[in-house]
């Protein structure tokens, strides 16, 4: 379950128990923020990076669209295995008068440069429908 805020400064989502800010506004390019800084998560520096993306899904373009990144970053690490090198990358897409319409995650464990697919994931949210005209 989550519910979403806006006041003159950010757009905050709270999920759960776990309040996140998503968006600066105004939004302006290269813009960044710390979507971590009223929960107890480590910082996370969330960044705009198009503030006018066409984007399809299911037949329909929504025009407009705010694309934020959210998390990038590449960490080599020594787990019981051996070395690994964690690869992380997050990005959301916001529509005007609709919300957010696109959800990416991926973490992927590198050993010995080959994807362990054990141990990688790939999580994705995607607008279906919506009853806004």
């Amino acid at each position: 379950m989550w519910t979403q805020y806006a006041d003159d400064e950010f757009y905050e989502r709270t999920e759960g128990n776990t309040r996140y800010l998503v968006m600066r506004n105004p939004p302006y390019p290269g813009s960044t923020w710390n979507g971590n800084l009223y929960n107890n998560l480590d910082a996370e520096s969330y960044e705009f990076l198009n503030l006018d993306t066409a984007v399809t899904l299911n037949g329909v373009t929504y025009d407009n669209c705010v694309f934020i990144e959210q998390q990038e970053f590449y960490k080599p690490v020594q787990d019981s295995l051996g070395p690994i090198f964690i690869i992380e990358y997050a990005y959301e897409i916001y529509a005007p008068g609709i919300g957010k319409i696109v959800r990416y995650f991926k973490n992927y464990v590198l050993r010995d440069g080959i994807p362990d697919d054990e141990e990688s994931l790939i999580y994705y949210e995607e607008l279906v429908a919506h009853n806004y005209e």
